[in-house]
């Protein structure tokens, strides 16, 4: 009898750590708001920091003018409805969407804004959610796919377009 309840236990474990959804490349599903937006309420919010930005493979940091270790971008918990609808702030950017467990979306971005760099009393940011923005495709959503996701870091990864890959980093 004890055996069997032994391997019943194991067995039970097993299951439970086989079954748990995983992102890609680390980090499991089921904390996803959590880590993501800091907490599961409306009103938490998370201060993320760009690592990398890579386009086709090419760590392209550098490029992205605007943006230093130092510089947070907020990823906030609006409400929920049928979905959770998130609000991204960097320091010239404002993105609205809805989130899901392995996406985010960018919808929503200033109506003014037209194109990919903007600039505002001498400072210079690219648009890294959006980085195909222009007056012609200014309405578009532009989906993130959650690659990893841990209290520490959050890789996305998405195609436009004009079917660059991008891929941005994240650290907390």
């Amino acid at each position: 009898m004890k055996m069997y309840l032994k391997i019943l236990i194991v067995t039970f474990i097993l299951f439970c750590l086989t079954t748990c959804k995983k992102y890609d490349e680390g980090g499991l599903e089921y904390r996803t708001v959590t880590k993501l937006l800091g907490g599961n309420k409306p009103g938490c919010s998370k201060e993320w920091y760009l690592k990398k930005y890579i386009v086709d493979g090419i760590d392209s940091t550098g490029l992205i003018q605007g943006y230093s270790n130092n510089e947070p971008i907020i990823f906030k918990y609006q409400k929920k409805d049928v979905g959770i609808f998130i609000v991204i702030t960097t320091r010239l950017y404002v993105y609205k969407g809805w989130m899901s467990y392995k996406t985010f979306d960018t919808g929503g971005v200033n109506n003014s804004v037209i194109d990919s760099l903007q600039c505002s009393n001498q400072i210079c940011q690219r648009n890294i959610f959006k980085p195909e923005l222009n007056s012609k495709i200014s309405n578009i959503t532009y989906e993130w796919f959650i690659k990893k996701l841990t209290n520490k870091e959050l890789i996305v990864e998405s195609n436009f377009i004009s079917n660059h890959n991008y891929r941005i980093i994240l650290k907390h």
